[in-house]
């Protein structure tokens, strides 16, 4: 051991903390709803004379990319629904709300760098195709900028574009955008004369986005709704439920958090787990909720976290400060003691084989079994490795913080690569 309880960033190895306190609190078979329903009435011609609602209850897969299926297939399943609700117009809108989860989509710990990335979208009471779509843009001549080509699923933003195209043979482009506004800047470089280009941005606001979208799929499907806009409805409480759609058990959505390291999906566990928080602070958001239930558990179990120092799910955050005793000690619980032992360690890849760390430890020996969950932050030199190594009868927790190295990010990765290989054939 060397400085095993040295607070340090853990970048995405803080998910392994997430998503074992969301098997033990939720369990692994726990499901996130979303309810269609209406008001007022249906006449004789199918025309609803009243609105449409989608309340979200926080679930972060709606649509997503991550599992196998054809995102926008859950919109065909709730076009039929509406359909057999006996709706052919809709009088009123489409109301998307939800009363899980407060507004403020994103951490005020995270960094500005990270607003309107894809990795660094906001969690909402209701999200919609990972909260993330692709903008396509076509390159010319060296020194103009790229043309903006179209955005997949559409986009209303207004691009202000910085971009240059160099003398270069990769691309390296960002998006940088706040919550809640449709100004987006494009900044980074690309090669001359390419068709295409693709990079992913962040969906800034899941609820307007959902709404536009439902309106546009029941045009198509020749169920017009009138009124486009109704952004500020009350929401009646005697609504006519037409469908309850239901997501994935969570275990399914922690698999992909801790193999994809999905921001979105930690980020809204988290939230998830603050729902329950009995006695939250006076202003508490639902970052510190999940914050307050999550380090109050690890207190019960006598592993001692600090909520003040777990700024949100994913990571993401500077901010967020744990030692390698900590996830040792986590690691330790859910190995031991935890009923869903089985279940979490299947949601950590393989190392050399699966995930994110598919090219690491591949010079392992052979009879050694690695999973891990990794992390990085290149700006904030931060390189860190969680999981368990197997060897004969014996399996160990391992857990690698390294915070502030000067050396390319490259040569970190091999010199940890080095150290575990080294590591195992000293057990």
């Amino acid at each position: 051991q060397l400085n095993p309880n040295l607070y340090l960033t853990p970048a995405s190895v803080q998910k392994i903390i997430t998503t074992a306190t969301a098997f033990e609190i939720l369990g692994p078979t726990y499901r996130y709803e979303t309810v269609l329903s209406y008001d007022g009435t249906i006449d004789e011609s199918g025309t609803l004379h009243g609105n449409l609602y989608i309340e979200g209850k926080g679930d972060p897969s709606l649509g997503s990319s991550f599992f196998g299926d054809a995102p926008e297939a859950f919109i065909s399943k709730w076009i039929q629904e509406i359909k057999n609700a006996g709706i052919k117009k809709i009088e009123g809108s489409i109301v998307p709300f939800s009363s899980t989860f407060d507004q403020l989509g994103i951490s005020p710990r995270w960094l500005a760098e990270d607003l309107g990335s894809y990795y660094g979208a906001g969690s909402y009471g209701i999200n919609i195709f990972d909260n993330r779509y692709t903008l396509y843009l076509k390159s010319g001549a060296v020194g103009h900028n790229p043309e903006v080509l179209y955005t997949s699923p559409r986009q209303n933003y207004s691009f202000i574009n910085k971009a240059t195209t160099v003398q270069t043979s990769s691309d390296s482009l960002f998006i940088l955008g706040a919550p809640f506004d449709n100004t987006r800047y494009i900044l980074g470089i690309v090669p001359p004369n390419k068709e295409k280009i693709s990079v992913k941005g962040d969906i800034s606001d899941p609820f307007a986005f959902l709404q536009t979208y439902m309106i546009d799929q029941l045009t198509l499907s020749s169920i017009p709704v009138l009124n486009k806009q109704a952004n500020d409805a009350q929401i009646p409480s005697d609504r006519s439920v037409i469908f309850k759609h239901y997501s994935r058990p969570i275990e399914e959505i922690i698999r992909v958090v801790n193999f994809s390291s999905h921001n979105l999906f930690a980020d809204c566990l988290l939230k998830t787990l603050g729902e329950q928080c009995p006695n939250p602070f006076p202003g508490a958001s639902s970052f510190d909720k999940g914050s307050l239930v999550l380090s109050q558990f690890w207190n019960q179990q006598n592993i001692p976290f600090n909520s003040g120092l777990i700024v949100d799910g994913s990571g993401l955050a500077p901010g967020n400060k744990v030692s390698a005793s900590l996830l040792n000690q986590v690691l330790a619980y859910m190995y031991t003691n935890s009923k869903y032992k089985t279940e979490f360690i299947k949601t950590l890849p393989q190392a050399g084989k699966e995930g994110s760390v598919r090219n690491f430890g591949k010079g392992a020996q052979p009879d050694a079994s690695i999973v891990l969950k990794s992390g990085s932050m290149g700006g904030f030199r931060v390189k860190s490795y969680t999981g368990y190594i197997t060897k004969g009868n014996t399996t160990y927790a391992v857990s690698i913080l390294v915070n502030n190295y000067t050396i390319s990010g490259r040569e970190v990765t091999a010199l940890l690569d080095r150290f575990f290989s080294d590591l195992i054939k000293s057990l």
